[in-house]
């Protein structure tokens, strides 16, 4: 093989490698006037745009294409960038179209003169990163069974939120009764159902503002700022109510909760989080016996069904019954 010799010219003009940057380029590539309209845009833009060639984009702005918002926004960038020219990320927000989110830089174009005549730049699509990245951080501070949030962002939060300004500060735990049971009659899946079921009930009675967490197994926790011992005896009553509500004869729902108020900054949140964790296990000894009996009632109607899968387990698990 002939080795290539040095200072061996590149035989093509500047005009021919612009044309194959415009023709093949997948990033979106786009040429402006000092009023930001287009005067230049490439193959891929064409097709971003739903058009059949660059001249019909000729003379249009981002208004005809984008959001308001979002075209505002890049107006008000590119009579800027002139002076700065720093690259950006920037969410597109389309008319009647999927958001997208891009790598944009943009520059002055100047003419032969040195005189500034418009704008350039190249926009890279980047979305699949960007729903990459918020699916992960979503994974990090939220359970995967419930999507409540984790105990990781509970603590993050508890610190948050541990200020004078929020006071009253109450947290509320809850330990759900039967899991186990259900686990071992039933299986995981109707085990895991329960706790969706459960997790619909907190939702639907804590309010926007509370941080509600899965803390372990069949734990969860909430944080409810500003809520005063009344505001909390109310969401617990109304959970309560729910549980009631939408219990069926197979799967009996019900949570022992217990709630500890923060009213002052001297006092210590962990001396708070404690208490709650204890009037929560105080109330699952009291109505240990009324879930027991639910979930026994449970197993009768399953056994009058003759389903022979889980008799065996119902009968082993009523000789040593545990919640």
């Amino acid at each position: 093989m002939a080795k290539k010799r040095k200072n061996e010219k590149f035989d093509i003009n500047k005009s021919q490698m612009i044309s194959a940057l415009m023709e093949y380029s997948t990033d979106s590539i786009y040429f402006k006037d000092l009023k930001s309209r287009f005067v230049l845009i490439n193959k891929a833009l064409v097709k971003r745009f739903g058009m059949k060639n660059s001249d019909e984009a000729v003379g249009k702005t981002d208004f005809d294409f984008f959001t308001e918002e979002h075209a505002r926004e890049a107006y008000d960038i590119e009579q800027n960038i002139i002076k700065t020219g720093i690259p950006i990320e920037e969410k597109e927000t389309w008319h009647e179209k999927e958001d997208k989110w891009v790598s944009t830089i943009k520059m002055p174009f100047y003419d032969e003169k040195g005189k500034i005549i418009g704008t350039f730049g190249i926009s890279r699509d980047i979305t699949d990163r960007k729903k990459a990245e918020e699916k992960i951080e979503y994974l990090s501070f939220h359970d995967g069974l419930t999507g409540l949030y984790n105990r990781a962002y509970f603590d993050e939060e508890l610190n948050r939120l541990d200020t004078e300004r929020q006071l009253p500060v109450t947290i509320v735990m809850g330990d759900v009764n039967g899991l186990k049971l259900i686990n071992d009659v039933y299986g995981h899946f109707k085990g895991d159902m329960l706790l969706r079921n459960i997790t619909d009930i907190l939702k639907e009675s804590f309010r926007k503002e509370d941080i509600i967490s899965r803390w372990g197994g069949d734990e969860f926790i909430s944080i409810l700022p500003k809520t005063s011992v009344k505001d909390a005896e109310s969401i617990i009553k109304r959970i309560k109510e729910l549980c009631e509500e939408k219990s069926t004869t197979e799967m009996p729902l019900s949570i022992s909760l217990g709630a500890s108020i923060k009213k002052f900054s001297s006092e210590n949140i962990d001396d708070i989080l404690k208490e709650a964790e204890d009037k929560m296990y105080k109330s699952k000894i009291v109505e240990s016996v009324t879930a027991q009996e639910s979930l026994l009632q449970s197993l009768r109607v399953i056994l009058k069904k003759g389903d022979y899968r889980t008799e065996t387990r119902i009968k082993k698990w009523m000789i040593m019954p545990s919640l």
